[in-house]
């Protein structure tokens, strides 16, 4: 999908530049900045063996405690028997692993895994995460700080992650398209766009998303946008337009401070049948 987008503003540049005088100069320095910041932001994960890309942390009482953590993990494919672990602090000053899922496959040579836990019994804040292959062992220990995250801290986004799908729904027989996005709070100035197609990218479409001071979970849970993590809740909700192809595709702009940052699920676009 970066290439195509790409490709469709120098088109439109090269448009501009043979047939219109009245393109000026902020715009083409914009679409200027947009091709290179895409070409900058296509490997934003790094060429790290492990990586947390996120996390969350829910609390709920109603009947009883309930807590709720969620971790999604890149790793490398640096051979076919692997362990991926959440190494996780209790209260009681302990450690212990607890072992992560393969989901698919992400960008090229790395795989995404995941763990999620419900638990009656409180946990420590602390965690790093841990990958076992080859004989090795590889840590993401978040440059030796250990990450750390509250009983109700809501969402986390691992370094340099700095937008990324929350989850997102689509309704073929009404075209009603909604979801939420979790970003960084890197400035006050943003927008949050959804770029998207319904024709496998013959057309493309640009939504903004919108910013509420909160969101709920749970049983009356609710979470202050920015949360503690400097992390904000931004959601979209939109009718497209007549959808022939049964499916929709779809990435994440983020601009802020004169730079925009993607995801685009690894490279391969967001789907929703």
């Amino acid at each position: 999908m970066l290439k195509k987008v790409i490709i469709l503003i120098s088109v439109l540049l090269f448009i501009f530049s043979c047939s219109s005088p009245v393109m000026n100069k902020q715009e083409e320095s914009k679409a200027n900045s947009l091709i290179k910041s895409i070409e900058k932001n296509a490997n934003f994960y790094g060429d790290v063996p492990v990586k947390l890309i996120k996390a969350s942390s829910y609390t709920n009482i109603r009947n009883s405690y309930w807590l709720q953590r969620d971790f999604t993990i890149r790793v490398k494919n640096l051979g076919t028997q692997k362990q991926v672990f959440i190494h996780h602090k209790l209260t009681d000053g302990s450690w212990t692993d607890m072992a992560a899922l393969y989901i698919g496959d992400a960008d090229s040579n790395y795989e995404i895994w995941r763990l999620s836990f419900s638990s009656y019994c409180a946990y420590g804040d602390e965690f790093v995460v841990k990958y076992v292959v080859n004989g090795m062992t590889y840590w993401d220990n978040n440059n030796g700080q250990n990450y750390k995250l509250s009983e109700n801290g809501g969402e986390f986004l691992g370094n340099n992650i700095e937008v990324i799908l929350n989850e997102a729904s689509f309704n073929p027989t009404t075209n009603y398209f909604s979801g939420s996005i979790n970003i960084k709070n890197l400035g006050f100035s943003k927008n949050v766009n959804i770029i998207y197609t319904t024709d496998n990218w013959a057309t493309t479409n640009v939504a903004e998303s919108y910013y509420e001071p909160y969101y709920y979970y749970g049983y009356a849970g609710k979470i202050t946008n920015p949360n503690n993590y400097g992390v904000e809740r931004w959601l979209f909700k939109l009718t497209t337009q007549n959808n022939n192809s049964g499916n929709i595709k779809f990435a994440i702009s983020y601009d802020v401070n004169g730079v925009t940052y993607w995801d685009n699920n690894f490279g391969k676009d967001y789907i929703l049948p």
